[in-house]
């Protein structure tokens, strides 16, 4: 976003947050801060941000970490909100307990600042989702400005569905890592033949996965698995697969976000186990090469013109403009 901002002219300084210390950060959940936010809650951060504002006419606060730091300037200010925190911790973490007092912590501090005019002028989001649920707190501007798709790699004419389930991303988070262990046991279970290619490395699993490396390959149109089953903010890993040629089969419901592109129900899918992938898979390997060819093409050029970190940048833009007007 900060090199689209740039490349149309526009001045970015840049400036970071530093955690506080573990101490401090309890003192910060003591005193109501929110989580994440509490992490960086403290007078030398508050200073930090004032001093980068100096001489600036607006503020892009990228992070929801940040919105309450963002929050004392003088000058309109814009928070880019990544996720929804309390949205987010409650699809996380459904039926723990522990995770409820932070749910409500969050949901309160939400309620609070993203209802103000002053400074947030306006709140943006990545997600269809996020949208709506910001709308229903503030009566003024909400801005959408999902995340630009990579590059496209343009499908070879002889170009074909190869029976081979892509997964792509790092587990090193546990929620995410719960969700893979959680497939690597449903795929256990089924008898099939697609290959699993990944993007990455997995953890060990058990029953383990069955892998190779993913390769691009313009011959190649495939089978992308988002395996987070939470919903909460924009799903980078399917503008990825898109982008490399893969109908997106995911656990997570996406489908707001590739509503308004054509044919956004034949590419991305939402699943409930494993045996889904077999069942699309045979669906798939019936279609004439060259029409899923055709389709694939038409449906990801559409999805690069939706998603762009150029288009989003302007939304932001226009959002500080009209406020000056």
């Amino acid at each position: 976003m900060i090199q689209a901002l740039r490349a149309g002219g526009v001045e970015v300084r840049h400036v970071a947050p530093r955690p506080v210390r573990r101490v401090a950060q309890f003192s910060n959940y003591l005193r109501g801060i929110p989580h994440y936010r509490a992490a960086f809650e403290s007078e030398d951060n508050h200073q930090r941000i004032t001093d980068a504002a100096h001489g600036c006419e607006a503020a892009i606060c990228s992070r929801e970490f940040f919105d309450g730091l963002a929050a004392g300037l003088h000058l309109p200010v814009i928070p880019v909100l990544h996720n929804i925190t309390s949205c987010s911790l409650r699809a996380i973490f459904p039926r723990n307990p522990a995770a409820r007092p932070f749910v409500w912590t969050a949901a309160r501090w939400e309620r609070s600042l993203y209802a103000q005019y002053w400074p947030f002028i306006a709140v943006a989001v990545l997600s269809r989702r996020d949208e709506a649920f910001v709308r229903g707190l503030r009566s003024g501007s909400v801005l959408y400005t999902p995340p630009g798709m990579p590059s496209r790699l343009k499908l070879s004419s002889n170009a074909a569905f190869r029976p081979e389930m892509v997964i792509s991303g790092t587990y090193d988070w546990f929620p995410k890592r719960r969700d893979l262990a959680a497939f690597s046991r449903e795929l256990a279970s089924v008898q099939t033949p697609i290959k699993v290619a990944v993007d990455g490395a997995l953890p060990e699993l058990e029953p383990p996965i069955e892998s190779g490396p993913m390769v691009a390959d313009a011959d190649a149109i495939r089978i992308g698995l988002v395996l987070d089953r939470f919903e909460s903010g924009f799903k980078l890993k399917a503008q990825y697969y898109v982008s490399q040629n893969c109908i997106v089969l995911s656990y997570s419901d996406l489908s707001a976000d590739f509503a308004q592109i054509p044919d956004s129900a034949f590419f991305v899918r939402r699943i409930t186990h494993a045996r889904d992938v077999v069942r699309v898979a045979t669906e798939l390997a019936a279609i004439p090469a060259p029409l899923l060819r055709r389709r694939m093409s038409s449906f990801s050029a559409a999805c690069a013109a939706a998603f762009s970190w150029e288009k989003s940048a302007q939304v932001l833009l226009d959002g500080f403009q009209s406020h000056e007007g």
